[in-house]
């Protein structure tokens, strides 16, 4: 159940803090013009922003706060007065950031555990997209790893957010091993959804790279390759399109093909067929809960990573 919104000024109406409000000595103010009435001894204690904001403005009465969003200030002011802060998919990522900037580790620890409890396949790319830009609030592998193992669930709640990956970032997806992907399709999907305007098209040949033609038979998928437009019509693809090695997979994809057509050998049992992806390790953990009111086991699979028991970071397989 949520907690009901509180304001600010309503925690000096009852409880701890009720008629503390005129002990109050200082303001912040916000951008877009709030101004809350705080206890500097109390900020001070809980943030070393504060404490040397503080510590540089003895004699000011109002303090600007700037980056920080009026209602965003208002909730941590809560949460220091209180230890409440009531976070959801909407605030979370300006909580991150605000708690970053005002040095509130113990808000900051508490907007990475919800970010990562909640990831799904439709925030993860916006998760990994935001954390690229701001390294330091330490869910950038959650984010990486969740992407690789939910990958093509992704693919398909994009709405726009794989487009917004560094070409690094995504080359090293595409690149991986541990990609959780079915088909080779999958990751030339990820390439022609990124590759959305010609800023990009320069990129598109060490994209290419990424697909594993050699492993994977589907002539369907190399005669598409090679007719759409971002190869067809892409400036940058001409060397590509001369390169030996290019046109020996593709080549060899539509052999393969032909062959296991020619011989009735089914694709899922013939020799020459596609091999997926498979990362170097894999780790099946088991967590056994027995309690008085709760009973029962947790499987978690994990791969290419240290075997631990943080169960953010490993997806659930099976529970019972």
């Amino acid at each position: 159940m949520s907690l009901p919104f509180k304001s600010f000024a309503d925690i000096f109406n009852s409880g701890f803090w009720e008629g503390q409000q005129k002990f109050t000595d200082g303001t912040l103010q916000t951008d877009d013009g709030a101004t809350f009435r705080i206890h500097r001894v109390v900020l001070s204690q809980r943030s070393g922003y504060f404490r040397a904001l503080f510590s540089f403005n003895l004699n000011q009465e109002t303090v600007a706060i700037p980056n920080v969003d009026s209602k965003i200030l208002e909730s941590i002011l809560l949460y220091i007065y209180t230890g409440i802060i009531i976070l959801d998919e909407k605030n979370v990522w300006d909580m991150l950031i605000a708690s970053d900037y005002l040095l509130l580790d113990d808000l900051l620890e508490r907007c990475r555990s919800f970010t990562i409890q909640n990831m799904t396949s439709t925030n993860c790319l916006s998760s990994l997209a935001m954390t690229l830009q701001i390294d330091r609030l330490g869910i950038t592998d959650d984010s990486y790893r969740y992407t690789l193992v939910h990958f093509e669930e992704a693919l398909q709640t994009s709405n726009g957010e794989l487009e917004k990956l560094p070409f690094e970032v995504l080359s090293k997806l595409l690149k991986s091993n541990s990609l959780n992907v079915t088909s080779e399709r999958s990751v030339w999907k990820a390439i022609v959804l990124w590759t959305n305007n010609s800023t990009k098209l320069s990129h598109v040949p060490e994209l290419l790279t990424c697909l594993k033609l050699e492993e994977e038979v589907d002539e369907d998928l190399a005669a598409e390759i090679l007719s759409h437009t971002i190869i067809s019509n892409n400036p940058h693809c001409i060397d590509l399109m001369l390169r030996k090695e290019f046109n020996y997979y593709l080549t060899k994809c539509t052999l393969l093909t032909q062959y296991a057509r020619s011989q009735g050998i089914g694709y899922q049992n013939s020799p020459i067929s596609y091999c997926p992806r498979m990362p170097n390790r894999m780790y099946l953990i088991a967590r056994h809960t027995l309690t008085h009111t709760k009973y029962g086991s947790e499987l978690f699979l994990t791969y290419d990573n240290e075997g631990n028991m943080d169960t953010n970071k490993h997806s659930t397989i099976a529970t019972s």
